[in-house]
């Protein structure tokens, strides 16, 4: 029941122009505190008609939702020392003998962190470092900066067990290739006109799994995957209770 009810949220989502990952977002941040200053961030991007150039901006808006709901989870907490302990080595041995420099602050399970760098000279090796990783959820670069970033961490015990965890990318490379070798998914994509195919956006976390779909996927061919093809499909996969975070995009070439 857990997962159709987060499917049926994908598909209003869907159709709102939000996304389900949103709900995840919210659930996970500190409450709010009604003395903090409410941030001002920068404005969302308006969405053009072009199908390509709406689902960029769709996805410049993303990164200034989370990046603003991080910054407000992080200012609405108070600080948290230990946080910024289990987070410290793994940056200093990123940044060898602070080069480049960097601040850190935590605040519960939020911390902003500032490096003096261009964020294209670290921001791949921040999320891949084997050190960094145990501790990482999610992170969010300032969309109209270089050096700014908000860090959400796991809870400690979860990094602890890192080890342990089951990787959600795994699981969702399994739903791809069932979504691509779906018989049903290529009869939804002749419902109607789809020179480019579909593409299904993929997202697990602890909440479960939920899907988007790209804009230029025709709004015939998205209703009939929504209700023939993906319920079955979603069926068949579950997400464990500790699973590590994973997006995956399949994109589905239309038949010749």
């Amino acid at each position: 029941m857990k997962r159709l009810l987060l499917m049926a949220a994908a598909a209003i989502l869907l159709f709102g122009g939000a996304t389900a990952a949103i709900i995840g977002w919210l659930e996970r941040l500190p409450p709010p505190v009604v003395s903090a200053p409410a941030p001002v961030g920068p404005a969302m991007v308006e969405l053009p008609p072009d199908p390509v150039e709406r689902e960029r901006a769709m996805e410049d808006n993303q990164a200034r939702f989370l990046f603003e709901s991080l910054r407000a989870g992080f200012l609405s907490a108070e600080r948290t020392p230990a946080a910024e302990e289990r987070l410290r080595p793994a940056l200093e041995a990123l940044f060898p003998g602070r080069r480049p420099s960097w601040t850190l602050e935590c605040r519960r399970l939020v911390c902003r962190l500032e490096v003096e760098a261009r964020a294209a000279e670290w921001r791949q090796p921040f999320a891949t470092s084997l050190a960094v990783r145990p501790h990482l959820e999610r992170v969010a670069f300032d969309p109209d900066g270089e050096k700014l970033a908000f860090v959400e961490l796991v809870e400690a015990r979860l990094a602890a067990a890192d080890s342990q965890r089951p990787e959600g990318d795994r699981i969702l490379e399994g739903l791809e290739q069932g979504i691509l070798a779906s018989e049903e998914v290529r009869r939804c994509l002749a419902e109607g006109p789809s020179p480019e195919g579909a593409e299904i956006r993929l997202t697990i976390d602890s909440s479960g799994v939920t899907y988007r779909f790209g804009t230029a996927v025709d709004s015939k061919v998205a209703y009939c995957l929504m209700m023939q093809a993906l319920p079955d499909l979603m069926a068949t996969v579950s997400a464990p209770a500790r699973v590590r975070r994973a997006e995956r995009v399949v994109r589905i070439r239309a038949s010749p």
